[in-house]
């Protein structure tokens, strides 16, 4: 998650080595949108997820994170 203004490069460091990590990410820099479900359960999506995958260096996981975002990642082994 990054809540400030600025881009932001993390880097994750792992005991063990790691192959790939893949996911989603979402991000607006309008603050006031909002995801929200339907009367019917449908979903209604202001912020659309965007797929990413993150670097693998070694034990390492490199990742440009925007700003305003939430990222979920599946990392590999």
């Amino acid at each position: 998650m990054n809540t400030g203004d600025l881009e932001d490069d993390a880097v994750f460091v792992f005991p063990q080595a790691v192959k790939s990590a893949q996911g989603e990410q979402m991000q607006s820099d309008d603050l006031t949108l909002r995801n929200g479900i339907g009367f019917f359960g449908e979903t209604d999506y202001q912020i659309v997820p965007q797929k990413i995958a993150a670097e693998a260096d070694g034990n390492a996981l490199k990742l440009k994170v925007r700003s305003h975002s939430v990222t979920a990642l599946k990392i590999h082994k």
